[in-house]
């Protein structure tokens, strides 16, 4: 094969990909929402004493909070020990 046909042949491969990513787009779906706002992961922050109860006890609020850089900000309370809009699941 001469340098042209294999640059021509390059170029027909390009393009082809092209067209698949064009026709494929439209079948990708939107990017969901995260249901866990940082109000949300504070909230949920609050209902436990210390970083290592909320990461064993709401798991999903806390890799959320980490995810989004939170964590510091939402547990700055345990240090000031401010628990006053708190609550305690009764078993």
């Amino acid at each position: 094969m001469s340098t042209k046909e294999v640059n021509e042949k390059q170029v027909e491969i390009k393009e082809e990909k092209t067209v698949k990513k064009e026709h494929h787009e439209h079948l990708a779906r939107p990017k969901k929402a995260s249901k866990w706002s940082y109000e949300r992961c504070l909230k949920y922050s609050k209902r436990y004493h210390s970083q290592e109860e909320w990461k064993k006890g709401s798991p999903s609020s806390y890799k959320a909070a980490v995810s989004h850089g939170w964590v510091e900000q939402c547990c700055s309370y345990y240090k000031s020990g401010d628990y006053s809009s708190t609550y305690h699941k009764v078993a």
